[in-house]
């Protein structure tokens, strides 16, 4: 009987184990093409992974950067607010409503976390937003346009896009508003003075102190027109609140500080409009005006000082 054809002869290999045999392969690919296959496979797996770490990284700081500016947004502080005052009316009528509870309960710790949370305004938040953007980009630069997907996708759903939309109307409101009060300011000084060379902040003082002129000139008007037709009880009343009050600062205010804007304002007339010796004329009479006026002022008040 003959011998086996096949004789092992690696000692200490396992007979049932197949050598190595290239042939074996499949046609048309080589050891090198297998090896390719097997690396591309695991390319494939660590891309796969590092893509879930991006997706995953980026989602938790975009819904960071959403919580931190919603507690801090004003359109979602006042919102929150609307929904406590209803929420506290329906409870007041159905007490025992577990789920009305627990959104109350929900509402009251948002506003609490909201008192601690700074004010955030749009230009911040999106200052935020670029700024961790950046920092994942650094970490994975072949992955911007995915993290920018993830952010957008993110402030989408948690509704910062609402929220950025209506406070950013609120501020230009605002500053329109703070724009129109300055050409105001402006505009009032300006029938008083040149405020060619004024900066606002001159501007600013000089409408304060016109401004305390004329709720002197009313403080004084309003106390004199009292006085008048009254007996003296009734005077010395009016002497004593007119004391309390400041009364003699403001008289002092209303009589000269009206003198001088008066004065201030007829010679910020153009020459053209009025020369300068109507000018003088014009002053001197506002100062007689001036004068009388106290002289009145003083008429009604002397008596009642005297009594006190």
């Amino acid at each position: 009987m003959a011998g086996p054809k096949f004789v092992n002869k690696q000692p200490g290999v396992n007979p049932q184990l197949t050598p190595y045999d290239p042939s074996a392969l499949p046609a048309g690919q080589s050891s090198m093409e297998s090896f390719a296959d097997i690396a591309s496979m695991g390319l494939k797996g660590a891309k796969a992974i590092q893509e879930d770490n991006v997706d995953t990284l980026t989602d938790k700081a975009a819904t960071a950067l959403s919580e931190e500016y919603l507690l801090g947004s004003e359109t979602y502080q006042n919102d929150l607010n609307q929904r406590k005052l209803r929420l506290e009316s329906q409870v007041q009528t159905d007490g025992a409503n577990t789920v009305l509870l627990k959104e109350l309960d929900d509402v009251v710790g948002r506003l609490e976390l909201a008192k601690e949370q700074d004010r955030i305004g749009p230009g911040e938040f999106r200052y935020r937003a670029m700024a961790k953007s950046a920092e994942l980009y650094d970490m994975y630069p072949s992955y911007k346009a995915e993290i920018d997907a993830k952010m957008n996708a993110v402030f989408g759903q948690q509704g910062v896009d609402d929220i950025l939309a209506s406070d950013s109307s609120l501020l230009k409101i605002r500053q329109e508003a703070a724009i129109k009060r300055e050409t105001d300011k402006r505009t009032f000084v300006g029938e008083y003075m040149d405020i060619t060379s004024m900066s606002q902040d001159d501007i600013n003082k000089q409408f304060s102190n016109l401004k305390n002129i004329e709720g002197s000139d009313k403080f004084i008007q309003l106390l004199t027109t009292q006085m008048q037709n009254q007996d003296n009880f009734a005077r010395t009343k009016i002497y004593r609140k007119f004391i309390s009050d400041g009364g003699i600062g403001q008289l002092y205010t209303s009589v000269f500080g009206g003198v001088s804007k008066n004065i201030r304002q007829i010679g910020s007339l153009p020459n053209e409009q009025m020369n300068i010796d109507d000018k003088i004329d014009l002053a001197s009479e506002e100062i007689n005006i001036a004068i009388a006026r106290l002289y009145q002022v003083c008429l009604l008040y002397t008596s009642d000082a005297a009594d006190e």
